[in-house]
């Protein structure tokens, strides 16, 4: 298109009542296109510069999009902003047809702008209450205009500037393709969005228990009220039973809570259920059925059968929650277990809850998971005393953990944070995993035949991290502190373990390791006797900052600093 821009006129707008002029003008012209004045709709593209040709531009630029042409008259709104100081400017126009995607044809030459008769009131306010244009603005109330741009430039989305990249990535980011079930919502699990159950939707049914005597009495009347409830079959049908405050004692014979029925007290320093419930598959309080949960309560388990399992609340159900409770094992069973956990598949959210257990004979486990895919978050966990003690101890894939403190003592063969045996894609965070020394070596966090991701995790122990048998995608260890007397991180028989941002200390070998190839950048580690010690494969180490004992067996080293000598290449 061969166009000509002529110059009609060029009007700053001005008011003539006592209201501040503000920086837009008025731009009128007559567009021809090859000597015919031109009609039709046109893209127009507005530039200031302080010179006639070349020169540097001023102000923002001005895009006016689908503009209607009539008889080659136009008549056009700019606002570069407070750029009128004095200083002689040129006007810069381009126009393209308006159903064109293409470039701007630039009309030559630029328009040099004159002097209004008026001067403008204010370059920048910093309150425009009500404002056509609001280029320079602390605040804009109203405003036709932004920084320059009528609305319609907003309304192309390439246009807009820090766009996150999951809105730029090209999908809906839409929840679209999650089918749930009757009475499910989707929730948000920490990691992925899933479909759950409705925790805050409306019960249907409420039932309320309260003491009615000794702590005898008051069991057998939760036991009553339970075995009363025609079990739901539906969200439609949920249960809430509410205990009020008071100790129900069950005897030797622990109750089960039914599928869309969840048990909630006055507080878990309130309300306690307890019983001595002894046996492999005997539990104070099972959760069997689906969709359940405890809330607000304590359960502890009393049994002292130094034969038998002791276990305060046993999950097996799909879709359950327990939040705000505590769950105890106390009594000299030959195995305490706080909460068990089993089951293939299904949701587990545990929130917010207290676990403790000791004085179990063989065992014990504060959590004992079985539970694939299970999350924990904001829990303290104790396990003390028996051969082995293990706040979290854990057999399955997919298990995550989040702000949590883990605390195990006085095992006698072991004492364990945090035991993970054979878990695929295990996840911690911010997680603090204590190991205190007792009859037996005791390990912060033991991690064998896993593999999985630590950020934010602090591991205290005889031996801080004991990682052993990782498979090919090995661990990945982000911003991790060790306190530790023996091993900081041992590593055995694994492979791809790579470390960021490690820090240990008060170890005797900052770090070990035997057959597994390492990679360690940008860490601090500290080793009264070894500082990083391998057998078999290599250790990596960039960026890495070594005090104490020699480095020894096939290590390389790269940017690293040992007791203050700098090493650009090779071990110092």
């Amino acid at each position: 298109m061969k166009t000509r821009m002529t110059i009609f006129a060029l009007l700053v707008s001005i008011s003539v009542t006592a209201a501040p002029v503000g920086t837009e003008f008025t731009y009128q012209g007559v567009l021809s296109d090859a000597g015919v004045p031109a009609s039709g709709d046109f893209d127009f593209r507005f530039f200031l510069y302080d010179a006639e040709a070349g020169g540097s531009q001023v102000g923002s630029m001005v895009l006016v999009e689908d503009l209607t042409v009539t008889d080659g008259r136009m008549t056009i709104r700019l606002d570069f902003g407070p750029v009128f100081g004095g200083t002689a400017l040129w006007l810069e126009v381009g126009v393209r047809d308006g159903a064109s995607t293409g470039s701007y044809t630039v009309l030559a030459p630029r328009q040099r702008l004159t002097a209004a008769p008026f001067a403008q009131h204010s370059h920048a306010a910093d309150t425009a209450g009500t404002a056509t244009t609001a280029g320079y603005a602390a605040t804009a109330g109203n405003a036709e205009t932004l920084d320059g741009q009528h609305g319609t430039y907003y309304r192309t989305w390439s246009n807009f500037l820090g766009i996150p990249g999951d809105l730029a990535d090209g999908d809906d980011d839409t929840l679209a393709d999650l089918i749930c079930s009757d009475g499910e919502i989707i929730r948000w699990n920490g990691t992925a969005w899933n479909c759950g159950s409705d925790d805050d939707t409306l019960f249907v049914r409420t039932f309320v228990v309260g003491p009615v005597g000794t702590t005898t009495q008051n069991g057998t009347a939760l036991r009553n009220a339970i075995a009363a409830i025609t079990p739901p079959a539906s969200q439609e049908e949920a249960v809430l039973l509410k205990l009020e405050p008071g100790i129900y004692d069950l005897g030797a014979t622990g109750i089960e809570i039914g599928g869309w029925m969840t048990m909630e007290g006055a507080g878990r320093d309130l309300t306690k259920v307890t019983g001595a419930a002894c046996g492999s598959s005997a539990s104070v309080l099972a959760i069997g059925s689906n969709r359940s949960g405890l809330r607000r309560v304590s359960v502890e388990n009393t049994c002292s059968d130094g034969g038998a399992t002791a276990v305060a609340v046993s999950v097996t159900g799909a879709d359950v929650t327990i939040e705000d409770a505590r769950l105890g094992s106390i009594g000299a069973a030959n195995s305490n277990l706080a909460l068990s956990t089993s089951g293939e598949s299904g949701g587990l959210w545990v929130r917010e809850v207290e676990l403790k257990v000791e004085n179990g004979i063989s065992f014990n486990r504060a959590v004992y998971n079985y539970r694939p895919g299970a999350i924990y978050e904001r829990v303290t966990a104790e396990a003390i005393g028996g051969a082995q003690a293990a706040a979290f101890y854990n057999h399955r894939n997919d298990v995550a953990v989040r702000s949590s403190r883990l605390t195990a003592s006085l095992g006698s063969i072991a004492s364990r944070g945090i035991d993970n045996q054979s878990g695929e894609g295990m996840t911690l965070e911010n997680v603090v995993a204590e190991a205190v020394p007792g009859d037996a070596p005791s390990t912060g966090i033991n991690l064998q035949l896993a593999t999985g991701t630590l950020v934010g995790v602090r591991a205290i122990g005889e031996v801080g991290i004991s990682i052993s048998g990782a498979g090919s995608s090995g661990f990945t260890l982000s911003d991790v502190s060790v306190d530790a007397v023996d091993d900081g991180i041992y590593v055995n028989n694994s492979e791809g373990v790579v470390m960021h941002n490690i820090v240990i200390k008060g170890a005797a070998t900052g770090v070990g390791g035997n057959n597994s190839p390492i990679t360690i950048m940008h860490s601090r580690i500290s080793g009264t006797t070894t500082t990083v010690g391998s057998i078999g494969d290599t250790v990596t180490l960039e960026g890495v900052i070594l005090n104490g004992g020699p480095v020894s067996g096939p290590v390389t080293c790269a940017g690293c600093i040992r007791n203050g000598t700098f090493g650009a290449s090779g071990c110092p």
